[in-house]
């Protein structure tokens, strides 16, 4: 089928790749499918969270194939690629955004190049253009000490079940420690937990009592800017808290799915937890200017150089909303307000990486966005598409290299019995990272551990 076939809403088209030898996906950090993957295994993947552009590609004998479409209308595509005796199949299914009411017709492009850059810089050309995407040596909104960035922190807080594992004051003594080992200026801290309980009263911004409060935060920020490291406190673009008064003031604000379903983070899951709360339509003006107006307002009053908003990368098709449009404009409010400060988000796509080009990669298995499946290999697709245009690092959910607790998880549960816990997934984890060009990140548990020894020993390795 070169073409696609429409029917209800939606556009339908089938691929067959039976010269291909192996496909490379631009989603999940860059995957690569070929002979190792069994006949009649089906994989599937979305487009935009998901899937980050609308292509895949097909490596054959003779050269290059590029399957997937330029489609400038925010759309939905379901993609499902299926493994044949010889070669492959490639499923689409291609939903417009719900709140157009004559969108345009796709096209299924199927291009030949002679290798993949080829075929990747042609993608490039137009995704700059299209998307208004900026190199990210030319981004203004790419502060200059970032470039300079050489490694990342995650400190675990104030876990969902109310387990403190680090205050402001250990912070603090993390930051000593850190001058101590010579440990490279603009290390950014990202701190989670930090306010409330892990995922608690979004967006309600202020220093935990019972983590040292005003008076300790103040000091915290002040001690690492001393030292030339950066703060990066945990925010979210889309989180209100079900509990909070503002919620039931702007509850016809909140996101829905095509159908008409409310929608919101659940919470909790096997083995781990966080709190609930709703997702709020980015199209709302009321909303932009509650949430925007809090990040503003805590960010100023405390001088912070940086600020992370979880979830940019979400796109959801709401009838009442076009998410890519929503989505720009909220971080749009937030960095013309603060434009010294450091906006981060949560992974990347073509529609998002303008606005949001520094990010945590968001397409491993401990990142609950893969299955880390055996037949699954790295590609370099991933950083070869947006490697021009963001700097990335690894995961909040990024896994240590000791037993512990994070903020996300229950004191007792099955986390630790995956496959990623413990050394095995923390030597996995930063190779993926390091194949992908990542800023070194690594999680820390100051409760048990302090600056633990493997902490130690990278960034030892980072300064020679």
């Amino acid at each position: 089928m070169r073409e696609f076939s429409f029917e209800k809403g939606v556009y339908y088209a089938k691929v067959k790749l039976e010269q291909a030898s192996s496909l490379h996906i631009p989603g999940r950090d860059g995957v690569m499918l070929d002979g190792g993957m069994p006949v009649g295994e089906s994989w599937h993947i979305d487009y935009p969270t998901d899937l980050n552009a609308q292509f895949i590609l097909a490596e054959t004998k003779d050269g290059w194939l590029r399957v997937g479409t330029k489609y400038r209308p925010l759309h939905f595509t379901q993609v499902n690629i299926s493994k044949l005796t010889q070669g492959f199949e490639v499923a689409l299914e291609l939903r417009p955004w719900s709140g157009y009411s004559k969108p345009s017709p796709p096209k299924l492009l199927i291009e030949e190049f002679g290798s993949m850059d080829e075929a990747i810089e042609d993608y490039k050309s137009w995704m700059e253009r299209v998307f208004k995407v900026k190199k990210k040596v030319e981004n203004p909104d790419l502060l200059h000490w970032v470039f300079n960035t050489r490694l990342v922190l995650f400190v675990d807080m104030w876990a969902a079940d109310g387990i403190i594992l680090a205050d402001y004051a250990d912070v603090v003594h993390l930051i000593e420690d850190l001058e101590k080992l010579r440990a490279p200026e603009d290390t950014i801290l990202f701190l989670a937990g930090w306010s409330w309980t892990w995922d608690a009263r979004y967006p309600e911004y202020t220093p935990a009592e019972r983590l040292g409060g005003t008076q300790g935060f103040r000091e915290m920020v002040r001690v690492a800017k001393d030292a030339g490291y950066r703060i990066m406190p945990n925010m979210n673009a889309l989180g209100l808290d079900y509990a909070l008064p503002e919620f039931r003031r702007m509850w016809r604000h909140q996101l829905t799915d095509r159908e008409g379903n409310k929608l919101g983070w659940p919470g909790t899951f096997p083995g781990a937890a966080t709190h609930s709360f709703a997702y709020m339509r980015p199209c709302a003006r009321a909303w932009r200017k509650h949430l925007v107006n809090k990040v503003v307002e805590f960010v100023t009053e405390y001088d912070l150089d940086a600020a992370y908003l979880d979830q940019t990368l979400v796109a959801i098709d709401d009838p009442r909303c076009n998410f890519e449009n929503g989505m720009r404009r909220l971080v749009g409010e937030v960095r013309k307000r603060l434009p010294n400060v450091l906006i981060g988000g949560e992974g990347c796509h073509e529609r998002i990486v303008g606005s949001v080009p520094f990010f945590q990669m968001h397409g491993a298995p401990w990142s609950n966005t893969a299955l880390g499946l055996p037949y699954e290999k790295d590609s370099s697709i991933f950083t070869k598409l947006f490697g021009d245009y963001g700097i990335f690092c690894g995961h909040l959910s990024i896994p240590v290299p000791f037993p512990g607790r994070q903020v996300g998880l229950l004191a007792a549960g099955p986390f630790w019995d995956k496959w990623w816990a413990g050394d095995e997934g923390y030597r996995i984890a930063q190779q993926h990272y390091d194949l992908r060009g990542a800023i070194k990140t690594l999680r820390l548990n100051l409760k048990d551990f302090g600056l633990d020894e493997e902490t130690r020993r990278v960034i030892r390795a980072i300064k020679s």
